[in-house]
């Protein structure tokens, strides 16, 4: 058993660090691959990052730390991108007529509107409102260069 400064006594496990080092590398691929698994199943639900390391049983640490590692880039912004790209898949789907570009966004899973309008706008450069007047059916993926919420074919093509 070991103490922590004002944490109380915790037992912890002792492994050799190439051990560690090895279980964590492959590990923290199944970790990333189940939560966009997770994420994927449950979009139209409220996902916390808490509540999804909860649902996998590990640390919001190691979840972020598989994220960086398996897609470089953090759950957070994964999870937008995939709001995002969900909110862009029904706009262009639908019909101006039928459905607000606000009542998208908040589908999707974005409460606040104006900065919505301006992640989109700098994810797939339109804004959603010209998304749903011009809706050919297609989808398209995020700018290359935003690299902090682009997700590559490459991501979405890997199994879950």
């Amino acid at each position: 058993m070991a103490t922590v400064a004002g944490h109380g006594t915790h037992r912890f496990k002792e492994f050799s660090r190439a051990d560690t080092c090895e279980r964590g590398r492959s590990t923290r691929a199944d970790i990333a691959f189940t939560a966009r698994a997770h994420m994927l199943d449950n979009l139209d639900d409220s996902i916390s990052i808490r509540g999804l390391s909860r649902a996998l049983g590990v640390s919001e640490r190691t979840l972020r730390y598989a994220f960086q590692d398996a897609f470089d880039t953090s759950p957070l912004q994964y999870l937008k991108a995939l709001r995002l790209q969900q909110a862009q898949r029904a706009l262009r789907q639908a019909s101006p007529r039928r459905t607000t570009v606000r009542r998208e966004a908040l589908r999707s899973g974005f409460w606040h509107l104006s900065r919505f309008s301006a992640e989109y706008k700098e994810c797939f450069g339109e804004l959603p409102s010209v998304t749903l007047k011009a809706h050919p059916n297609t989808v398209t993926m995020p700018k290359p260069d935003r690299g902090d919420i682009a997700l590559g074919q490459q991501y979405l093509d890997r199994p879950a």
